[in-house]
C-alpha cells in the first residue's frame, strides 16, 4: 500500500468511526498506529472451506463476495463494499468455515481479530458498546436478507438491490449477481428485459 493509499484509508476508516463515536485525536492515533490497514488484489481469497479463520474484515474500497460451494455450483450469499462489515460465522461458531470469500476488485480492508479488539476496548472503553451495535446491526441485516430470500421474487430481490445499492449492479458480473438472486443469467437477462419494457 503506498502512502497515499494508507493515509486515504486511514481517513475513511475514521469518517467511519467518528460518525458512530467520539473519539480524542490521542484514541485516533492509537487506533492509526495498529497493523490492521491491508491491501488485496482482485481475485484474493480471504478465506475458503474448511479454515478456522480468526479474522473480521472492514472495507474502506473495493468489494468482498461471499460464496458457497454446493455440487459444484458457485452460490454468492453477500456482497461486501465500503464500509461493510463481514465477520465471518466461523470465528464466533470456532468451527471450520463452510464458505468462501474473495476480492471482486482491488480492496483496501481493515483487518481485525478479537485480541486486537480487546486491546482498542482496553484502550477505548466506549469502543465495547459500538462492537456491540454492529454485532445487532449485523445480525439483524442477515435476519431480513434471510427472510426477504424467502419471501420475495427473484424480480422483487432485484428491484430491491437496484433500489437499496444501485452502484453494485455495474460493479459485478451478472453472473454472480444471479447467483446472488437465485436464478440462472439467462433468467436475470429475461428479468431485466421485462422491467426496460415497463
Amino acid at each position: 500500500m503506498t502512502n497515499i493509499e494508507t493515509k486515504r484509508s486511514e481517513e475513511i476508516f475514521l469518517q467511519f468511526l467518528t460518525s458512530h463515536l467520539t473519539l480524542s485525536a490521542k484514541e485516533q492515533q492509537s487506533l492509526l498506529a495498529l497493523p490492521i490497514f491491508k491491501t488485496f488484489p482482485k481475485g484474493t481469497t480471504l478465506f475458503k472451506e474448511g479454515d478456522f479463520t480468526k479474522e473480521y474484515y472492514l472495507v474502506i474500497k473495493g468489494g468482498i463476495r461471499t460464496y458457497l460451494l454446493v455440487d459444484g455450483d458457485d452460490i454468492t450469499t453477500e456482497f461486501y463494499t465500503e464500509t461493510d462489515s463481514l465477520i465471518p460465522a466461523s470465528t464466533a461458531s470456532k468451527r471450520p468455515s463452510n464458505s468462501y470469500a474473495t476480492c471482486f476488485e482491488d480492496s483496501m480492508v481493515v483487518v481485525s481479530t478479537e485480541d486486537v479488539e480487546k486491546k482498542v476496548v482496553n484502550d477505548i472503553p466506549a469502543f465495547a458498546s459500538l462492537c456491540r451495535k454492529f454485532s445487532e446491526n449485523i445480525l439483524a441485516e442477515k435476519q431480513q436478507a434471510h427472510d426477504d430470500y424467502r419471501t420475495l421474487t427473484p424480480e422483487q430481490r432485484y428491484l430491491q438491490l437496484i433500489e437499496e445499492r444501485p452502484g453494485l449492479i455495474q460493479r459485478i458480473p451478472q453472473y454472480h449477481l444471479a447467483s446472488y438472486l437465485g436464478v440462472r443469467p439467462e433468467s436475470l437477462s429475461r428479468i431485466r428485459k421485462r422491467l426496460t419494457q415497463k
